[in-house]
């Protein structure tokens, strides 16, 4: 069953918090109420519509979350007609029971890595990144911690990232279970360490390949 908030209990806590820190950024203090971030938002929006909340103030706005990008435009030179792209995704790293090939992952940056004119786009679910009160995937099965499972995706990553060869990484509705659950965005930090882009959970992409144009839509999708 899915839980509903009540928007004039959030809109209190929101008017309490603000009393003592101004500057507390949203997703933080969705953290501590416990609801998602989105949530704050609306409750937000309600307290400046009914006057209690001053418009200009947005202290809970920063600092700023980046959401990713939903529109990208990445303009490469090659020395063939042509460009090979090898999206990535729904890895999982860290799931129980042997269920992430990290060889065959391995086997995958290797050709990237390797091959001429050639790059991926990560295409979300990264980490499995299980929580502990998850009515799916359990950290307690885990066969890496998130922290482990984090640091296994950088060590992947970087020797690709070096030779620019990741145009970009989507976020996963795994990727996203940390944000949710304590205010945390892996795969934004994850982007930044590896100085690629963060894109959303969908976004249109105009890839030139000198004087090639290609239109992509890059979206991760959700199991039922």
């Amino acid at each position: 069953m899915k839980k509903t908030y009540n928007l004039e209990e959030i809109g209190a806590k929101i008017l309490e918090v603000n009393k003592t820190n101004p500057n507390i950024s949203q997703n933080l203090l969705a953290a501590r109420i416990g609801c998602h971030y989105s949530i704050v938002q609306k409750a937000k929006q309600m307290l400046v519509d009914e006057g209690k909340l001053s418009e200009k103030e947005e202290p809970l706005d920063t600092p700023h979350v980046d959401e990713g990008k939903t529109l990208l435009e990445i303009k490469l030179k090659t020395d063939e007609d042509k460009i090979r792209l090898v999206p990535l995704g729904d890895l999982h790293i860290g799931a129980p029971d042997g269920c992430c090939n990290i060889e065959k992952i391995k086997r995958e940056i290797d050709y990237i890595l390797n091959t001429p004119n050639t790059y991926t786009i990560g295409m979300g679910d990264m980490f499995d990144n299980a929580q502990k009160m998850a009515k799916g995937p359990n950290v307690f099965r885990s066969d890496l911690s998130p922290q482990e499972q984090y640091e296994t995706a950088l060590n992947l990553f970087e020797p690709l990232a070096q030779k620019k060869k990741i145009l970009g990484m989507v976020e996963g509705n795994h990727d996203r279970w940390t944000m949710e659950e304590s205010g945390i965005m892996l795969i934004r930090n994850l982007c930044r360490e590896l100085k690629t882009t963060h894109i959303a959970n969908g976004a249109f992409v105009h890839l030139f390949a000198n004087k090639q144009r290609y239109t992509m839509n890059v979206r991760h999708g959700k199991g039922r």
